[in-house]
This record gives C-alpha cells, structure tokens and sequence, in this order.
C-alpha cells in the first residue's frame, strides 16, 4: 500500500509483529490491524491466540501506533492468504546498507543468488540462532519481503536493527579487503574438513548453479558435505546446507 510518498508493506505472524515493534527496525510503522473478534475483553477468559494479540497492543500503544480492527477476510487478504495469527503489520520496507569491503572479524556468511524467499527467511533465522555476526547477499537474492520476515520468524528484523546484513557492492573490492578465513561450499571439495575457527566467511551459492568461480578462486577452503545418497537426490536444501557447514566451520564456544 501507499501512504503519501512512502511505501508500505504488510508483515504478519506474531514472531515478526513482535520484533518489528521490539527492534525499531522499520522506518516507520503505519497501523496494526488484529481480527474484531480479538478486542480487549477483561471478562474473557483468555486463549493463547488473545494473550498474544493482547501483547502485540500494548506495544503498538507504547509507540502510539494506530489499531485497526478489521476482518478475518481482510487480514488474509493483506497477507496474501498466508498464515498471520490474526494480525498485520503496515510498515516500511527493509532498508539494508551496501557493502563496499568484506568482513576483518566475526563470524560471517555471504549468500549468492539465494531468490527463494523462504529458503532466505530459514538461513536467517538459522544464523541468529546459531552466533552469525553478519550475512552479505550477492548476486540475485531475494528482495527482503514480508515472506522473507515471516520464513525467519523475526530474525530479519534482529539483522536489519543491528546493520547485520548487507548486500555485496562488487565482489573483487569485497574479497580484495576480506582478512577473515574464506571457506566456500561446492560439490568437490573437502568433505571432511572441521575447523574450530572463531572467525571466517562461509560463502554459500544457489543448490542448482552453487557459487560462481569469482568467489570460490578467493577461497582458502573449499568445502563439502557428504551426502549417502547422492545418486537419488543431488544437493541438501541450502537452509540445512548452511546450518550443517555454520555448525561444522566454526567453534561451538564462540
């Protein structure tokens, strides 16, 4: 939706609601529309589904953020008919900075050509659970949707509140300035490489075209994960992928 000059978005599910309001991560935050049904009643006994919309009021109320009770049918509507818990968001697009040079520290993933919005969303939520200080996109991956927000239940609005995840400038400037171990996934490399490492770049490309040779040439490792049965199914999905090598590549402790 538009409202004046800005363009909005519509977020939806609890997880997300929650940490768009708790992280300030959204430029703006428009309205917040709840089912009718889902009003503040002091008389009913409260369902799980009630104490939670309840909880997302009072933190719209907090930022003096409008409530719009509207209809089941609206909701699904600006949710484009997915999943919402009976509450919609209207907000900001995210806004993520432009990286000019590579990580010197931390542990870090750099994601190329990732364009399913749900695989995206899942690597999100993956790296906050898992100590990732900062996720770089390059290539074609997907725009940072309400999808997106809602397959990382959250996570996205961690990222984007702390300047956590950015999108690759150019890749010879980004590898020219990375200090950082380089550990690049593809199918023919090491397959039973385990680092301790407190800091380095996982570099994960796309399950079908993997990463191009502009990133795999900079890499100091090139690695793999076994598979059993690679002769009925060719690749893991790049979500289980890139928890597998997060957990593999870098020290547990950290």
């Amino acid at each position: 939706s538009n409202q004046g000059t800005q363009i909005m978005e519509h977020l939806y599910g609890f997880n997300v609601v929650k940490a768009v309001l708790t992280c300030k991560s959204r430029q703006r935050i428009q309205r917040l529309f709840v089912h009718s049904n889902l009003k503040d009643n002091p008389k009913l006994t409260k369902s799980a589904l009630q104490t939670k919309v309840d909880q997302i009021m009072d933190l719209a109320r907090l930022e003096n953020i409008p409530i719009v009770h509207t209809s089941k049918l609206e909701l699904n509507r600006m949710a484009h008919d997915r999943p919402n818990q009976n509450m919609v968001l209207e907000a900001t697009p995210a806004k993520i900075c432009v990286s000019e040079s590579g990580p010197v520290s931390g542990r870090n993933l750099l994601l190329h050509n990732v364009g399913d919005p749900q695989n995206l969303g899942s690597i999100l939520r993956t790296c906050l659970l898992m100590n990732i200080d900062h996720i770089f996109l390059s290539g074609g991956c997907s725009q940072l949707s309400p999808v997106v927000a809602k397959a990382s239940s959250g996570a996205l609005e961690h990222f984007l509140s702390n300047d956590g995840i950015s999108q690759v400038a150019g890749l010879t400037k980004f590898f020219e300035s990375t200090t950082v171990p380089i550990m690049a996934a593809v199918c023919n490399g090491t397959p039973d490489i385990t680092t301790t490492s407190k800091t380095g770049l996982i570099c994960v490309g796309s399950e079908g075209a993997g990463l191009p040779g502009a990133i795999t040439s900079k890499a100091t490792t090139l690695v793999t994960l076994p598979m059993a049965r690679s002769d009925l199914v060719d690749s893991f999905n790049i979500s289980v992928a890139t928890a597998l090598l997060i957990n593999k590549l870098f020290s547990s402790s950290s």
